[in-house]
């Protein structure tokens, strides 16, 4: 099982096929799990925020009963209207925008009563962001080399290209215009 973890009805499927399951699931990624599951549990709806298709997302998804995902302000304004007055639960997707996480985190406690917040985000992800963040405000220009796919190289290119406007996100050094 990849360092994203799984959706919880696959690994189901593979132990009833027999399969011998080798779980790399990040340790973090692992805890989101177990703390979705409890408190969905314990009948909370369980707010995810992330990118809805993401396999992390998914996983998390999978061990709740009652959730909904939010990766954008539009989302999250929905889900306040729509739930304001329900117990709910706030986990994150590990390599989510700090920045906008906080964004969130704000906007729900100004409008939901019984609202818990588990910090979920990677300190790994978190300390990268800070630093791009630093170098970016001064930078003349900032490269980005990274997955497309990958949601930490875009959250870096999305906060450098926000301080600096020479920002190119690039794949390999083929890509890059000198």
């Amino acid at each position: 099982i990849r360092a994203h973890g799984l959706e919880k009805q696959r690994i189901e499927e593979f132990e009833k096929a027999g399969c011998v399951l080798i779980d790399a699931t990040c340790p973090k990624v692992a805890r989101i799990h177990a703390v979705a599951e409890d408190e969905s549990f314990k009948g909370r709806h369980v707010l995810i925020i992330g990118k809805a298709f993401h396999p992390e997302v998914m996983g998390i998804a999978s061990r709740c009963q009652s959730y909904t995902v939010v990766c954008s302000e539009t989302e999250l304004d929905d889900f306040i209207t729509k739930n304001s007055g329900k117990s709910i639960s706030v986990v994150c997707q590990t390599t989510f925008s700090i920045k906008k996480y906080d964004q969130f985190v704000n906007k729900l406690k100004n409008s939901c009563n019984d609202i818990l917040f588990f910090d979920t985000i990677c300190k790994a992800t978190e300390l990268r962001q800070k630093e791009a963040e630093r170098k970016a405000a001064w930078s003349d220009g900032v490269i980005v080399i990274g997955d497309p796919k990958s949601s930490n190289s875009n959250n870096l290119y999305e906060l450098c290209g926000s301080l600096c406007r020479n920002s190119v996100f690039i794949e390999n050094a083929e890509q890059l215009d000198p």
